[in-house]
């Protein structure tokens, strides 16, 4: 069994398992194992049997090394050759806040392959390694393009959710541009008898406009923060009436301790009026874009504010997951009770991207801050969320072979050696019943058997893997790391880097068991599907399904379905008058304008998208509905890439 190295901490609470370590001493060895003391209640703690790199679950999933990576650029080049218009410069099927996804996508998986290879342009180059920096420059281009084509003013106008994945994902590209640069274009001499070669990728040539970008609209959000309502926090969508909201708020939180950590500043002041030549009648300091400088200690202060302040409301419930968010009784607003303005009617929907945006920020966090209770609370969330999957860490055969399944057939033989949640009864066979977020260790959204998923939907699995390969990106231990920065980096104890690196490792097979089942839903054209567990035998059947998967009566389920038209979501102006229930809100326009309400759902009827396969003797259920998208694709993509960048973490 891997060895696990603790932090200096005792009784470190982790994933329902209570790990009493005691303090380190200089004399304990950072390979001795430590005595872990279970909590009663307790499910047993993930483990991965340590094995030789051609066995390793990270390492496969068509049964070669290393194809995880290969893998990765053919659903990469998949999903831009399918749904991206370069002259467009968007993927035109996508919402607005969807596209800033698939840019975010786009631009990490580039920055993974990156990383994946060690060469350097001023010496001669492979043709392997020349297809390598060519699908880099060609798929970065894709999304400068993006930039141009994406509706930056319009935007402006939508939710603080819609207006933070614009800040999230030019972060992220701005981090593939200084990567990319410093792994492969550091040119100490001149090429090709040209001048005097500056040594920079042509990418890093946008790096100001995009840091602007990210600038424009972090401002924009973070003067929405009041203390008045709910004593903090940012509300959904200014529209609509107060809902202070778990992806609004944990956004906020990665977005401004990663602007503090990686944003190179920005002195820009359009599209606003600059604040050397204000017009008579105005106030110079409420005139321009401020100045932002890097690594600007108000930004840190305002995450860590937000991270206290998500903590102190309670939208985690009793699995340890978190909810969507809460809203103020209408008869609670503006009044003389005890409690005026204060969260008080908490909407008990589960997400799967709820619980991973906040990863990135916890891990950005504890290097800003060096506290290790950031770490402790990412890990905490990311077991619950493993659990509430319904994994069980132990698969027999695991590892008893090279070749692992790629077909649907044989992934259905492989996930059914798990123990079934549901034994067999009465001549019918055990199932895999229906968890808080998935069955048989699968990710699902509620939405996804049923195909009644909305482009958000889609959207939501891909989002938490790509913050779980965030916050699981090893910690720097010395100033020579590559990620280090000096001055604003804290450095991990030798003992806090392997802990955080072991259990990150412990994740890789329940990671792998994802991809593998996201790998099985392509179809003809190579897209992937949104309903990942669709391949495991013995899942619930309609019946079952309806049964068996119930949402509490406090849940309604906004991001798949229309927006209640009432008081508690709406404000009086927008449904005066109006006689149904349900409709779409205008941040909602141009989503799916389903009118079904209630909390089951009939099967949709087999969809007529242009990327389904059609003429298949059985239906795909990943045709239903809204069918194969660049979202149920891109969500795919998500998983592979955390599948390579854990499996790296195993050679260590």
């Amino acid at each position: 069994m891997l060895a696990v190295n603790m932090f200096s901490r005792a009784s470190i609470l982790l994933a329902g398992v209570f790990l009493d370590v005691g303090l380190a001493t200089a004399e304990r060895s950072s390979g001795q194992k430590l005595q872990h003391a279970f909590e009663k209640q307790a499910q047993q703690p993930l483990v991965v049997d340590a094995q030789e790199p051609s066995s390793r679950p990270g390492r496969l999933i068509d049964g070669q090394p290393g194809s995880a990576l290969r893998d990765l650029r053919d659903a990469l080049d998949t999903m831009q050759s399918q749904f991206f218009a370069l002259w467009l410069g968007t993927w035109p099927n996508a919402i607005d806040w969807t596209a800033a996804v698939m840019q975010t996508h786009v631009s990490a998986s580039l920055t993974s392959i990156s990383h994946a290879f060690n060469y350097s342009v001023s010496d001669p180059l492979s043709p392997s390694l020349l297809t390598v920096e060519n699908d880099i420059n060609k798929f970065f281009m894709q999304t400068t393009a993006y930039y141009f084509g994406q509706d930056a003013f319009g935007i402006r106008q939508q939710a603080h959710d819609d207006m933070l994945w614009v800040v999230l994902g030019w972060l992220e590209a701005i981090e593939l541009a200084d990567t990319h640069d410093r792994l492969h274009h550091q040119i100490q001499k001149p090429l090709y008898g040209y001048g005097n070669n500056s040594g920079t990728w042509f990418g890093t040539q946008f790096s100001s406009a995009l840091a602007h970008r990210a600038h424009v609209f972090y401002d924009i959000v973070h003067r929405a923060w009041d203390k008045e309502l709910c004593g903090g926090g940012l509300t959904w969508d200014p529209q609509l009436e107060t809902y202070k909201n778990t992806v609004t708020n944990t956004q906020f939180i990665s977005a401004a301790v990663q602007m503090y950590m990686r944003h190179p500043g920005d002195a820009n002041s359009s599209p606003f009026f600059s604040g050397d030549n204000p017009s008579a009648g105005f106030d110079k300091k409420d005139w321009g874009l401020p100045v932002l400088q890097p690594h600007d200690p108000k930004l840190l202060h305002r995450a860590i504010e937000a991270y206290n302040w998500l903590q102190a409301v309670e939208l985690l419930d009793a699995n340890g997951l978190y909810v969507d968010g809460y809203h103020i009784s209408p008869g609670n607003r503006h009044n003389h009770s005890a409690t005026p303005d204060q969260c008080d009617i908490r909407n008990e929907m589960l997400y799967t991207y709820n619980q991973g945006i906040v990863l990135s920020g916890l891990r950005n966090l504890w290097e800003a801050t060096g506290n290790e209770s950031y770490l402790i609370d990412g890990h905490r969330l990311v077991g619950n969320v493993i659990r509430a999957t319904g994994w069980r860490d132990r698969i027999k055969g695991w590892g008893q072979s090279d070749q692992l399944p790629i077909s649907r057939d044989d992934i259905s033989k492989w996930i059914g050696e798990r123990d079934q949640d549901v034994p067999a009864d009465g001549g019918k066979p055990g199932r895999y019943k229906w968890h808080p977020l998935g069955r048989a260790g699968i990710l699902e959204e509620f939405c996804d058997p049923s195909g009644y998923c909305s482009q958000d939907g889609q959207t939501f699995k891909g989002i938490f893997f790509h913050h779980l390969t965030s916050f699981c990106r090893p910690l720097p231990t010395k100033s020579s790391d590559f990620d280090f920065i000096p001055g604003i980096s804290h450095k991990a104890s030798s003992l806090t880097a392997k802990y955080h690196s072991s259990i990150c490792k412990e994740y890789s097979k329940w990671v792998a068991t994802n991809a593998r089942a996201a790998w099985t839903t392509r179809n003809g054209k190579g897209i992937m599907g949104s309903w990942w567990s669709v391949n495991v035998p013995n899942h619930l059947d309609e019946q079952d399904n309806e049964n068996e998967r119930h949402l509490p009566e406090s849940a309604v389920d906004v991001r798949n379905e229309p927006i209640p038209l009432n008081d508690r979501w709406r404000k009086p102006s927008s449904y005066s008058g109006q006689k149904q229930n349900f409709q779409l809100g205008n941040r909602n326009t141009k989503r799916d304008q389903r009118q079904n309400s209630g909390h089951h759902h009939e099967k949709p009827s087999q969809s007529t998208n242009p990327n389904s396969d059609g003429g298949d003797e059985v239906p795909d259920q990943n045709d239903r509905g809204r069918g194969r998208t660049v979202e149920s694709h891109a969500s795919g993509l998500a998983v592979i890439r955390c599948l390579w960048e854990l499996s790296k973490l195993l050679d260590d």
